[in-house]
């Protein structure tokens, strides 16, 4: 029992140290689709870094089926994910 709660604090230990930034694991964020975060932006914000991606094309044309009509990225663990409808790729 000990040890268990050892393990526990430890492992709760390191899974705060390493936070920095809260994650977007999902479209929109989280599985309401708010599009809203508790994270607090910095005052002062700078570019660091930059991705063109070439414009997708809709593959339905009712206006009601756009899904796929725009890219949308997630972030998680430090990385950003995007899947293109275009090329069938998911890029890290």
């Amino acid at each position: 029992m000990k040890v268990r709660l050892i393990q526990t604090l430890t492992f709760l230990l390191f899974a705060f140290i390493g936070v920095q930034a809260e994650d977007w694991p999902t479209w929109r964020h989280d599985a309401g689709r708010t599009g809203a975060t508790l994270e607090a932006l910095p005052v002062s914000l700078h570019l660091q870094w930059t991705l063109k991606l070439p414009p997708l094309v809709p593959a339905y044309k009712d206006s009601r089926l756009q899904f796929d009509k725009g890219y949308e990225p997630i972030g998680t663990n430090g990385k950003l994910i995007i899947g293109s409808s275009g090329t069938d790729a998911v890029t890290a």
